[in-house]
């Protein structure tokens, strides 16, 4: 009981420390950064004519990336973080209609915590979007390459392996193309080291990823910071079913409890009821219309066709299936049952922002990432289970 609290408390004085550098960060003038955040827009309008029409329809990444800037170059408020526009939600738009005609009105997005302000309003004092995009995605693929290589070290070629092909896949990159991504990702590769590097894990270490993620991210693909590291540990044998369960519920928790700890904050400082305004934010992405549930085809090679989630659950279920009959697996049944859930999260979370994951299928398929990682792991354990025992068979064959 003891070491729990000890453990909450940690995690509670490293999230208060995040806010004291957030409200330190909005503090930095908004005339120093206006510059290279004007430039970084003007790049993104451009960026977006290309992208909109090439082999990967990232419009709406592009209009987060500018409502960033638009944030950051006017934002000095910790907790009522505003930017400029005519409330459309069409960022980029009403951006640059701010910064060539000056029309627009101050409207407050306060539904998040912007930590990703931590990451890039300092590095905007003297670079542009693309150099900042280009200086994290450097970090990360060489922090990647260094996991990588602890894995092979290991005999861990598989994981190493899978975690490569999805980063190039999922990761890399979206990071160079679009700042919003960049913060979940990070969140991804940390969480996912410590918990192939270090052998205790506690469930403290959830409740910090689940905080954080609210904290830092943006409603990208926020699940990974959950689902990527699981699996890790499930593949490893180093947690089953109730640790994921455990773990899956602490980071539910800490994610819902950050948001609840800034409602209430804004609540006692601005003394006007936060809550109610949230609420009606939240429904405006839980809201939903017939047949607007989509989800992304597993072919690479037609670029990420979205098609209808049935689809997609179908194909999941038939492997599940297929696995399950195959099942002479490596891994315990607590495991493999495991890994199954993991990999439906993503759908859990289509379902529960069913409008959001709708509009915003550009990027939300992101999260799709552990639903691969998960039935690639239960194809190689049964497959390999399965070869053990036909191996095991063809001994015991000879014998007789």
């Amino acid at each position: 009981m003891r070491k729990t609290l000890k453990s909450a408390a940690k995690v509670f004085v490293i999230l208060n420390i995040f806010i004291v550098l957030l409200a330190l960060v909005t503090k930095i003038p908004a005339s120093s950064v206006y510059d290279n955040c004007k430039k970084s827009v003007y790049m993104i309008h451009d960026e977006e004519k290309i992208i909109k029409t090439g082999p990967f329809n990232l419009y709406r990444d592009a209009n987060a990336d500018a409502v960033e800037m638009n944030i950051m170059m006017h934002n000095d408020n910790t907790l009522k973080a505003y930017y400029y526009g005519n409330g459309s939600g069409q960022y980029l738009p009403a951006t640059l209609n701010w910064l060539d005609e000056k029309t627009g009105k101050k409207i407050s997005y306060f539904q998040y915590w912007h930590g990703y302000q931590i990451l890039f309003k300092p590095i905007l004092l003297f670079m542009n979007i693309k150099q900042i995009r280009f200086m994290y995605m450097i970090l990360y693929a060489v922090g990647l390459i260094w996991l990588l290589y602890k894995m092979t070290k290991k005999k861990d070629y598989f994981l190493a392996g899978i975690l490569a092909v999805l980063n190039l896949v999922f990761v890399i990159p979206a990071g160079f193309i679009s700042l919003e991504y960049i913060p979940v990702m990070l969140l991804m590769f940390v969480l996912s080291a410590w918990c192939y590097l270090k052998k205790d894990i506690y469930a403290s270490v959830f409740v910090f990823a689940g905080a954080a993620t609210v904290f830092f991210d943006f409603l990208t693909a926020e699940t990974l910071v959950f689902t990527v590291p699981m699996l890790i540990l499930l593949y490893k044998n180093r947690a089953g079913i109730k640790e994921t369960i455990k773990y899956g519920i602490c980071f539910a928790a800490s994610y819902v409890g950050m948001i609840m700890y800034k409602l209430v904050i804004m609540s006692v400082l601005y003394g006007k009821n936060y809550f109610v305004e949230y609420a009606d934010t939240f429904n405006k992405h839980f809201s939903s219309t017939p047949k607007t549930m989509f989800f992304v085809n597993y072919t690479i090679s037609e670029n990420f066709q979205v098609v209808n989630i049935s689809h997609g659950l179908l194909i999941f279920a038939a492997i599940a299936v297929i696995t399950y009959i195959l099942r002479s697996t490596e891994l315990n049944f607590g495991s493999y049952v495991a890994l199954l859930l993991i990999g439906t999260v993503p759908f859990l979370r289509y379902a529960v922002l069913l409008d959001h994951s709708r509009i915003l299928y550009y990027f939300t398929y992101k999260a799709l990432m552990g639903t691969l990682f998960s039935e690639a792991i239960c194809i190689k354990s049964c497959v390999k289970g399965a070869g053990q025992v036909a191996l095991e068979k063809k001994k015991h064959k000879k014998k007789s």
